[in-house]
């Protein structure tokens, strides 16, 4: 399995960080990722994320 590691320092309190991470939606935000759709809300949620490259990464959400 490929691991991906990205590192961003922001300047924000540990509780706005932890509500913005823990979304699944607006992924788009605060990585390299250009688009993202999102369908469902909770377990079983899908997204499907849109690199720079125009690859496709699709994700389920447990």
């Amino acid at each position: 399995m490929t691991e991906i590691i990205v590192s961003k320092e922001i300047r924000v309190s540990a509780e706005e960080a932890w509500k913005k991470l823990s979304s699944f939606r607006g992924i788009e935000e605060f990585s390299p990722i250009e688009k993202s759709e999102t369908q469902g809300d909770g377990a079983g949620s899908t997204r499907t994320c849109y690199l720079p490259d125009g690859a496709a990464i699709h994700e389920v959400l447990d």
